[in-house]
């Protein structure tokens, strides 16, 4: 009987395991979001609409490939993202963050010569745009997030509510940028079945 409980929550386990990313796209289509394509020119960006907070996702599924995002008008990316300093924010609401690694590589990227019509895009010259690119593929798929924020850089970090609404005051919209790993979906399900843990 033990045998087959253990069995059964480990069931569970791979069933999460290989649902989790899908959940969590459908969640943000759910609420308005945005689903950006790799290798593409276009810049991802969230609403200007303060009253519209937004999610964008974008994938980076192959190793050279590259997605631009940049935050609206009058906001700023946290965390900040600098030579010295590539961090992300682990979940959503950032209530945790880490360094990006050798996988995934960030920069700010050089400003458009022209300015794009108004029909046609927004203004680039007057925003930062950042270049992410997976220059390896990691074993594992992992998730980097960034909020945009008005106003300045803060100094510090602030934390939304897991499960709550974010604060418009403080958190514009969230990129989420998932990058995938080598590894298939069904094979980390099959290997989560026998509970092993495999280091991210």
């Amino acid at each position: 009987m033990a045998g087959r409980v253990s069995g059964a929550v480990c069931g569970v386990k791979a069933l999460q395991s290989a649902v989790r990313a899908a959940v969590v796209i459908g969640l943000f289509c759910l609420s308005g979001g945005v689903m950006a394509t790799e290798g593409t020119s276009d810049v991802v960006m969230c609403s200007a609409d303060k009253k519209n907070q937004t999610v964008v996702s974008a994938a980076l599924k192959n190793v050279d490939t590259s997605i631009k995002f940049a935050c609206p008008k009058d906001s700023v990316v946290f965390p900040p993202i600098t030579d010295e300093s590539q961090q992300f924010c682990m979940d959503s609401w950032c209530s945790a963050q880490a360094t990006v690694g050798d996988a995934v590589s960030i920069k700010l990227s050089e400003k458009p010569e022209e300015e794009k019509d108004e029909k046609n895009g927004p203004n680039l010259k007057e925003l930062n745009v950042y270049t992410v690119t997976m220059k390896k593929q990691n074993l594992t798929s992992s998730t980097l997030y960034f909020q945009c924020r008005p106003g300045k850089a803060p100094s510090e970090a602030r934390v939304d509510t897991p499960g709550g609404k974010f604060d418009p005051d403080t958190t514009k919209c969230v990129i989420q940028i998932a990058a995938y790993g080598s590894k298939p979906a069904a094979e980390e399900a099959a290997e989560s079945e026998s509970c092993d843990t495999i280091p991210g």
